[in-house]
């Protein structure tokens, strides 16, 4: 498969509007998916408040997806992710094309109070309101993308969705368990253990690699009737990220990642045996 310039990228993002596709029916997970994410211990100057990413924003795929939404009145791409939205704003102010994209960052309304962003504490809040969603379900995460979480989140605009992009096979299982009108698009090879972006000296960078082209194809079959969970490749590119450093205060990542993880793993585990 060649690859499209990034400008080649956007310019088929609004091709596939035309064929069809519109971006109120597009999901996408964040990290391993938009971007990927890394760390250094050694180059934290502030640890004692705060830790700093290095977060590497993958260019074709934005330019993708900022083409569909520029092509679709700017409706922007729906999020749900086990993230946290401080994060988002962050990476998003410095990456405008991708906030615009997402529809958060600078001058947009914050990604935790957006109805199209489905967090980590939009998760606990889901789970409150109907924990039989989950009930005798062994196997769930904070990740997992289960209908009927983000409505009972009030987050419907992400259940209204009808195509998922994920790097984890299992959450593009769930998405569509039930939904015969959905599409799942799994990143093949994009997932990674976290504790492998964290390095002791110099920031982790990823492979130079897209498999923006791969998912346009994908959408191109959607619009076309196909659906169910199809696998994207990744091709090896030029300058495949644009990467940006985020500071991350402490008391904010306690409350809005840490401590709403603890919460749901605690809830999914009493909830999986009963």
């Amino acid at each position: 498969m060649s690859l499209p310039s990034v400008g080649e990228m956007r310019e088929l993002g609004r091709q596939l509007v035309e064929q069809g596709l519109n971006s109120s029916n597009l999901v996408t997970d964040l990290d391993e998916t938009i971007w990927d994410w890394a760390s250094a211990v050694a180059r934290q100057p502030l640890l004692a408040f705060a830790h700093t990413e290095w977060i590497h924003v993958r260019r074709y795929l934005t330019a993708l997806l900022e083409g569909i939404v520029q092509a679709s009145d700017g409706e922007p791409i729906k999020v749900w992710t086990a993230g946290y939205g401080y994060r988002i704003d962050k990476v998003c102010a410095k990456v405008p094309a991708l906030g615009r994209t997402l529809g958060v960052g600078k001058g947009m309304p914050s990604s935790e109070d957006a109805s199209h962003i489905f967090t980590r504490l939009a998760f606990v809040r889901g789970l409150s309101a109907k924990p039989e969603l989950v009930r005798g379900r062994k196997g769930l995460r904070v990740s997992s993308k289960l209908p009927g979480m983000p409505t009972a989140a009030q987050r419907q605009a992400v259940d209204d969705t009808k195509v998922l992009f994920d790097d984890r096979l299992a959450n593009c299982q769930h998405y569509v368990e039930g939904r015969p009108d959905r599409m799942a698009i799994h990143l093949d090879g994009a997932q990674r253990k976290w504790m492998k972006s964290i390095s002791r000296f110099k920031p982790w960078i990823p492979e130079e690699r897209t498999w923006a082209p791969a998912i346009a194809a994908l959408l191109g079959r959607y619009a076309e009737g196909e659906r169910g969970i199809h696998t994207a490749h990744p091709i090896p590119c030029e300058r495949a990220h644009r990467t940006v450093k985020v500071t991350l205060p402490h008391p904010v990542a306690y409350r809005e990642w840490i401590r709403p993880g603890h919460q749901v793993r605690r809830d999914l585990d009493r909830l999986a045996g009963t």
